[in-house]
């Protein structure tokens, strides 16, 4: 999973890298604040992860069963403290010792769960969200790319410098690339589970709601 947030952290990161170029060449428009945001988004969720307590969440096997135990068991506790967001583990640590409560001891108390076993599966749903939030940008990342590619191999090179053109066909060539390796991405089997894993998680959710 750690890889695959790689590969994704680094296909947004060439959007603003591409801006840059293209604003100097002004043939493509800025990419948009949402996207450009997104790495930055990304990194601080994945952070709030990292931590001896969170168990290994990127080893963990996310099922109907382990789901839906884990939201049917903060649903009761958040029942009884509407203030507290279980849904993240450290979110809600923070939240709980802010309001003079300890995480550990109300996850004993109120729930069946360990706290290892909370905070693992807390952190692999998680994940899972962030990477299924990444994955929705693709299109539009995709469709941007290939605008991209198309002003770029239409600008008019006519009062271009040797130099500038250079850098142009530079931005071309590497447009094409990271086009060829997200559509390639978007069909590997990592894009395919996420989206399942979303599915399900989502399909829980709705049960437990009823």
């Amino acid at each position: 999973m750690k890889h695959f947030f790689c590969i994704l952290i680094i296909l947004l990161l060439a959007l603003p890298a591409c801006s840059k170029v293209e604003k100097k060449s002004e043939v493509v428009n800025e990419a948009p604040a949402d996207l450009k945001n997104v790495h930055e988004r990304t990194t601080n969720a994945l952070a709030v992860g990292e931590g001896p307590d969170n168990g290994n969440a990127d080893e963990i096997v996310l099922t109907e069963e382990n789901v839906g135990r884990f939201y049917f068991q903060i649903g009761e506790l958040a029942r009884q403290y509407p203030e507290i967001d279980f849904t993240v583990s450290t979110v809600a640590s923070v939240t709980a010792g802010l309001k003079g409560e300890s995480i550990q001891g109300l996850i004993a108390e109120h729930t069946d769960l360990s706290f290892d076993e909370y905070s693992t599966l807390s952190l692999a749903i998680a994940k899972v969200r962030v990477a299924y939030t990444m994955i929705s940008k693709s299109a539009a990342i995709h469709k941007q790319l290939k605008e991209s590619e198309k002003k770029i191999a239409e600008t008019d090179l006519t009062n271009v410098t040797g130099n500038e053109k250079a850098d142009l066909e530079k931005v071309l060539a590497k447009t094409r690339e990271q086009i060829v390796d997200l559509e390639r991405r978007m069909k590997s089997d990592e894009f395919k589970q996420v989206m399942r894993q979303s599915a399900m998680i989502d399909r829980v959710r709705k049960r437990l709601e009823k």
